[in-house]
């Protein structure tokens, strides 16, 4: 019923693998052993244990001439140097004197600024401000000065650290004030320009979709803020909120249209054009993890036609992830960060590891489309249950009914905004389309979420948990490059200890 993908199809991904999984491991390494509650000899102790762990691999490459030991140790380390070469903000708490320009509102009475100044000191990194007062709140480019209170972030639940999801956003510090006061304006002219263009198109989302503008916002432009508490919650309670945050799978419809009316023989043309509307797009949305990792992804997809080489999914994965923790190595400690990347590859894995064959067209899309729907749950779920402490029961069957509704609502949708540019009045009659779509999949979503145990509290499951889990979706996927009786073997294995670390988890409690 299911047949094999063809090894010879996969090409070589263990370099830019081997590289991203060393880099990871160091990023964790590095801040595990730097938050760790002991003395400072210890510690010493510690740090070089693992890095003559780390030569010795590096140095029995060298010497056996082996590749992959050596790329892991190299980016191993790298990451090492990168997070140390992270400054720390433990000096800064109290009361004081502030300056700094609003680099973002995420929401009323929350701002983001940037270029920080602390009592005529620089600070190397954002502070989030909550503003108490009913004065309102700056714009952004506004470089505003206030007294107020600083302190470092520390709230934490389940397994959620704020301070490690805020450093994620290169946010280090969190502060309180009751008034501001206006120094200059105008100081961040392309943030602006990027913020005013996402407001017009907020503008006319709202012309044009009427009542469900707000959750138009959300698949297009990833603004949350004004959907529907109820509409907010089904999607929560059923395992479908990822289609409200911009992700591949947005990027990965829109990117299909540009390919469907570009030419195929002109790759040099589609690479610029996708290109500068990738780029355009990740400037509205904020630079956001998941749409910047997307965005590399389907350029490394047109970079393979140009170049006329075999694209491969997982080395595109791999290398997008690289150049984000290059960037911001604290992205990996980030929630979203995390439900964006594992749902990608457990889609990778799923989709490697065979494909429906059977006489039916129809039945081969829909087993298929089951598969990688499967792939995608089961390889965020340890991390939904890690950091939410829920398990959406029918997570499965909400994203089989809700993702093929909503994949042609989206179409429909980016392509009436387009045209409501011009022509408002047209989109909005257009507009019933993609409303009935979002009306009937909200109205299936809320039937699912009120059947019973759709959502089980759950344990905490451990890091090891949640690895072990990745691994046994890796194990018997395609890029084992074995038969398909030895991968079931080693995922036998896997499963094995996998089931073990659940075991702990639950007598841990």
């Amino acid at each position: 019923m299911f047949e094999e993908h063809d090894p010879n199809r996969i090409i070589n991904f263990r370099p830019l693998f081997i590289a991203a999984v060393g880099f990871v491991l160091g990023i964790y390494a590095f801040e595990t052993l730097r938050n760790l509650d002991v003395s400072y000899t210890l510690y010493i102790v510690l740090s070089v244990a693992l890095l003559l762990i780390v030569f010795s691999l590096g140095t029995y490459a060298v010497i056996r001439g082996v590749k992959t030991p050596l790329i892991f140790a190299g980016f191993f380390v790298l990451a090492v140097i990168r997070m140390a070469v992270i400054p720390q903000y433990g000096s800064y708490n109290g009361d004081c004197l502030m300056t700094g320009i609003v680099d973002d509102i995420p929401k009323p009475g929350i701002v983001i600024l940037s270029d920080v100044g602390i009592n005529n000191a620089q600070v190397p990194c954002k502070v989030k401000l909550s503003v108490k007062s009913d004065g309102g709140c700056p714009n952004v480019g506004d470089r505003i000065a206030f007294n107020g209170s600083v302190k470092l972030p520390a709230a934490r639940f389940n397994s959620y650290d704020e301070r490690l999801n805020l450093l994620a956003d290169g946010i280090g510090l969190k502060a309180e004030c009751e008034y501001w006061k206006l120094l200059s304006s105008d100081n961040l002219p392309v943030r602006q320009g990027a913020i005013t263009l996402r407001e017009f198109f907020n503008e006319r989302i709202e012309l044009i979709f009427g009542k469900n503008s707000s959750i138009v916002s959300g698949f297009l432009l990833g603004e949350k803020v004004k959907v529907d508490k109820e509409d907010l919650e089904s999607l929560r309670e059923t395992g479908t909120a990822h289609l409200l945050s911009l992700s591949g799978f947005h990027v990965g419809l829109l990117t299909a249209m540009l390919f469907a009316v570009l030419p195929k023989r002109f790759p040099w043309l589609r690479l610029v054009i996708t290109g500068a509307f990738l780029l355009m797009y990740c400037a509205v949305a904020a630079f956001s993890a998941s749409i910047v990792r997307a965005s590399i992804m389907c350029i490394c997809l047109v970079l393979s036609e140009v170049t006329e080489r075999r694209r491969d999914a997982l080395s595109s994965l791999s290398l997008a992830l690289l150049i984000i923790l290059m960037f911001s190595p604290y992205k990996l400690f980030s929630v979203g960060f995390k439900l964006s990347f594992a749902a990608t590859l457990g889609i990778i894995l799923t989709a490697s590891a065979g494909s429906a064959k059977t006489k039916s067209l129809l039945l081969n899309r829909i087993l298929n489309t089951v598969l990688v729907t499967f792939g995608a749950t089961a390889a965020t779920s340890i991390i939904s249950a890690r950091y939410f402490g829920v398990f959406n029961t029918y997570g499965i069957l909400a994203n089989l009914i809700a993702v093929p509704a909503f994949s042609i609502a989206i179409v429909f949708s980016f392509i009436l905004l387009i045209v409501g540019i011009p022509f408002p009045e047209l989109s909005g009659y257009l507009a019933w389309i993609p409303n009935r779509l979002i009306d009937g999949a909200l109205t299936v979503l809320d039937s699912i979420r009120s059947l019973p145990h759709a959502q089980i509290e759950t344990f905490t499951p451990s890091v090891l948990t949640g690895v072990l889990m990745l691994l046994l979706m890796f194990s018997v996927s395609g890029y084992v490059l074995r038969p398909l009786k030895a991968r079931m073997k080693i995922g036998m294995a896997v499963f094995f200890l996998f089931t073990t670390s659940i075991i702990a988890d639950i007598i841990r409690l």
